[in-house]
């Protein structure tokens, strides 16, 4: 009984203990949701731009909504206005007790990542961008392929390095901007570009020149199925530089589709004098259809050209001396007969005069240009057989056909500046060698000063064009029979030989130092 009293006694203690706080809990809901402010809350809205002169009166009742808005979010007890009212505030005892931070929802908040800052591009004066670095912004491309890093290495060496028939294709400097107007016809360049390099460097074909060559031809292919239209003159440029890397590689069957097809193209489009708005085209149309029929000593497959045939100051110097020869009395071993190989000579003569004078004026780039033109299309046009001759020979070595053969090396290696060790100089070469004798006996010579420069020439632009040992020296061993006929006993004397005969300083100074050295070695294995 006892035990069960007390737990009853208990549960209804326990009981009523719930009931009152109940009872409490709900005065208190009751009178925190009856305290309502004496007036209602007033809201800012904001339309347009904001006033740059800010009211008092304004940001005091922002800064009031946002403190009632924080205290009754945290449900702090308040008199009715104290906020409002500047009576009912406490005095400051501390500042750090009557501080607090409040933060509405809205409000953004700091991200944690650091920011990446960009620099600002500022207008100058001459309303010119004005940066500090290009790296800064990085390199934009503007080019119709993809700028890979190898790309880039090629266009430096294209503008640094690439000199190749700067005068004779390129005199106004059209060429690039023609170039990078069309992805098939950049990628054609880059091909050449590509070549240039390796051959220039003794280096063997890799895969930067068969990639590029790749993406031209597959772009080639893809313009010819799609378009109905005659072929444009960046499709026409494309084939013609494809046909002339393979010609400069001694590619016989490449070079033939390749020049097989342009010849089509250009006849849809009505013959090369149809190309006349375009003056950089014509002139490389006009160059790769001259490498093909100077290397496979061929014809050429279209006409001449008569806006690009210009001279420069004539020359007579070659007829000249050859005239004077002929009224010497002696009777001479060595002459030359052909009066076209002469007028040739004097061509070559204006032609490496302007280029050592050159002033830098568009005006002499065209004229170098227009006499390459002409005299590489007379070395290309007349053939042995029917070349006419001034006088009847009646010398034992008539030195016309190897002197054709040696000014068109010249042409090639010294005017054009293309590469010694491109294959399509072999055939040149080749008919060059079978043109001299096989040995020359110095003592039975009989000619005038003249004429033995000449034949020394000969065999030092011949030593200069070898790619192979066996032709090296072959040259190399006609050189020191004639240096001793000529009489040259020192480098100096050997280079002021060849200046009487043509000379172009960049191609002829270091390649006279290397085979003066391997005539002095030759000459002490003889002595």
């Amino acid at each position: 009984m006892v035990a069960g009293l007390v737990i009853e006694t208990g549960t209804g203690s326990r009981t009523a203990t719930r009931s009152q706080d109940g009872a409490e809990l709900g005065e208190k809901i009751q009178a925190h949701s009856s305290r309502t402010p004496e007036r209602p809350l007033r809201f800012v809205t904001s339309i347009g731009i904001p006033n740059s002169h800010h009211d008092p009166q304004s940001r005091k009742l922002v800064r009031v909504q946002a403190m009632r808005s924080f205290l009754w979010q945290k449900g702090v007890d308040r008199p009715d206005g104290e906020v409002d009212s500047p009576k009912h505030v406490a005095p400051v005892t501390s500042l750090k007790e009557n501080t607090g931070r409040f933060k509405l929802a809205s409000w953004s908040r700091k991200s944690r990542k650091r920011k990446v800052v960009v620099p600002r591009i500022k207008n100058d004066e001459r309303g010119v961008h004005a940066i500090k670095s290009i790296k800064e912004l990085g390199v934009l491309n503007v080019l119709p392929i993809p700028l890979s890093p190898r790309t880039k290495e090629l266009l430096y060496h294209y503008h640094h390095d690439f000199s190749q028939n700067s005068f004779a294709v390129n005199p106004d400097g059209s060429f690039f901007c023609f170039a990078t107007s069309d992805g098939t016809l950049l990628n054609a360049i880059l091909t050449m570009v590509a070549q240039h390099f390796h051959l220039s460097h003794g280096m063997d074909e890799t895969a930067d020149v068969s990639y590029y060559r790749n993406e031209a031809i597959r772009m080639i292919n893809q313009r010819l199925v799609v378009g109905d239209a005659p072929p444009d003159d960046t499709l026409v440029g494309s084939v013609a530089l494809l046909a002339n890397c393979e010609t400069l590689n001694g590619s016989a069957e490449g070079s033939s589709i390749h020049m097989s097809g342009l010849a089509q193209m250009v006849q849809l489009r009505g013959g090369i004098l149809a190309f006349g708005d375009n003056a950089v085209l014509q002139r490389v149309l006009t160059w790769t259809d001259f490498s093909f029929a100077s290397t496979y000593n061929r014809n050429p497959r279209f006409g001449i050209l008569p806006k690009l045939a210009g001279t420069l100051d004539p020359s007579t110097r070659f007829i000249s001396a050859s005239i004077a020869d002929l009224a010497s009395p002696e009777l001479s071993t060595i002459a030359i007969t052909s009066w076209e190989v002469l007028e040739i000579m004097d061509s070559l003569q204006s032609i490496s005069t302007a280029i050592t004078s050159f002033q830098g004026t568009l005006t002499e780039r065209i004229s170098i240009s227009n006499a390459i033109y002409l005299v590489e299309r007379r070395l290309i046009a007349f053939k042995s057989e029917v070349w006419s001759t001034f006088f009847e020979p009646s010398a034992e070595l008539d030195l016309s056909e190897p002197l054709r053969y040696a000014a068109h090396l010249f042409l090639h290696l010294a005017v054009r500046e293309l590469p010694g060790k491109a294959k399509m100089h072999d055939g040149l070469l080749r008919r060059l060698r079978n043109a001299l004798p096989e040995y020359i006996d110095v003592g039975e010579i009989v000619a005038s000063e003249f004429s033995l420069g000449l034949l020394l020439w000969i065999y030092f632009i011949g030593a200069a064009a070898s790619r192979e040992e066996v032709d090296r020296a072959f040259f190399v061993v006609g050189l020191v029979q004639m240096k001793h006929a000529v009489g040259v006993d020192s480098a100096d004397a050997f280079q002021t030989s060849l200046k009487s005969v043509l000379w172009l300083e960049g191609f002829c100074r270091s390649r006279s130092n290397d085979l003066w050295e391997e005539m002095a070695a030759v000459d002490g294995i003889w002595d």
